[in-house]
Order: C-alpha cells, then structure tokens, then sequence
C-alpha cells in the first residue's frame, strides 16, 4: 500500500467521523467524553492535523457505539 492509498484511507476516516458526529448531533466534547479522548484529539482528527491510529479509531467507534469496522 503507498501513501497516496493511506491518505485516501486517512481522509476516509475523518469524513466518517464528521458524519457520524453530525448525524449523533455531538459535540466535540460530547464525543470526547464518550470516546475517552480529549476534545483537542477530535479537533486534530477532523481537521487533518494527525492520521488516525487504530487505538483512536477503536476508541472513536465505542464513543459512537458502534462496531470497529463502522470507522476503520
């Protein structure tokens, strides 16, 4: 996999985020809290300041409840 197929996958990912957060009407804060994040860390990651880990990805689903595979 080369880094343009990592950043598709990247951006992907916050988009998810985005929606999901939208479509749940949390706030930053509000998913933070359930995600066991701070609101800086889904600030950074909607706004393209990090790529998501796996274990931010893990964390991010069960503040959504929802499964892993919803995000990653």
């Amino acid at each position: 996999m080369n880094s343009i197929d990592l950043d598709r996958i990247y951006y992907a990912c916050r988009l998810t985020v985005l929606r999901f957060r939208s479509e749940q009407k949390l706030t930053q804060e509000t998913l933070a809290e359930r995600s066991g994040l701070t609101r800086q860390n889904i600030s950074i990651l909607e706004t393209e300041g990090r790529n998501p880990q796996c274990d931010i990805l893990y964390k991010l689903d069960c503040g959504f409840e929802l499964p892993f595979s919803a995000i990653a």
